[in-house]
């Protein structure tokens, strides 16, 4: 067998120690002794831990001091997923009905309704508004085919139809108070308005009172226009539109 020389001085190193050398772990080798194969691979890897150990140490060091580590080691960090609300809807919704409480509508005798009757026979089948004649005619004289004249300073006005003969001077007063006469004049105004203003009930019963009223504006129509536009409409059992509701209202004809 040939003996190995023992880096030690003056000794001779054997299979056994020779084992045993290169089975050295890493730690300070013995003075004058050689460290074997394995302690320094051993030895090297337990340095590389020391120093990886070390490099995330100076990192969470770093960090935790306010500084900035470095893009290398950083991790990405996952932007948030936006979220959306959904967009609120509008639901549509309709204009506000004005709602009313008309007056009562008149109770009529047989008289009356009978007259009334007959004007709306004569009117109705000339295009007049179903129920208009017999309103103006309450209007004018109650519906009574034979009323009081009414004599004042401003007009003079006779007969069922309420015909004024100082605003119709072609007209006498014996003409007016005749119910046939009246009838036929009735008619052929109310036919008037409704060519002037059709499927407008309220100025169409304007017109038929005073003519100019039915052309102005529903606020500037005086009391005594609006007082008989709210008593053809109680007649008819009609309640005023949105166009003449405000100023009826203003005059405390609906409440």
């Amino acid at each position: 067998m040939t003996n190995i020389i023992s880096p030690l001085p003056d000794e001779t190193q054997n299979p056994w120690e020779r084992f045993i050398s290169y089975m050295t772990p890493p730690v300070s080798p013995i003075p004058g002794r050689t460290q074997g194969a394995l302690g320094q691979a051993m030895n090297s890897f337990a340095e590389a831990k020391k120093l990886q150990a070390g490099s995330l140490l100076r990192s969470m060091a770093n960090w935790f001091s306010g500084g900035k580590v470095s893009q290398q080691n950083q991790l990405p960090i996952p932007s948030p997923t936006p979220t959306y609300a959904p967009t609120p809807t509008m639901t549509p919704t309709q204009a506000p009905v004005p709602t009313v409480t008309p007056y009562p509508t008149p109770m009529l005798s047989p008289n009356q309704i009978a007259w009334g009757n007959e004007l709306e026979q004569a009117s109705t089948p000339s295009g007049v508004l179903s129920g208009l004649s017999k309103s103006i005619g309450f209007n004018e004289s109650s519906l009574n085919p034979y009323p009081t004249p009414n004599i004042t300073a401003k007009e003079q006005t006779y007969g069922p139809a309420g015909i004024n003969i100082l605003a119709h001077p072609n007209i006498t007063q014996a003409q007016a108070e005749d119910p046939q006469f009246a009838k036929n004049f009735m008619v052929k105004r109310l036919m008037d308005a409704n060519s002037f203003f059709p499927g407008n009930v309220e100025r169409q019963i304007l017109y038929y009172n005073v003519p100019g009223n039915a052309y102005k504006d529903p606020n500037d129509i005086p009391y005594e226009a609006a007082w008989y536009l709210q008593n053809a409409l109680r007649t008819m059992k009609k309640i005023p539109s949105a166009e003449y509701l405000p100023v009826l209202q203003k005059y405390g004809f609906f409440k």
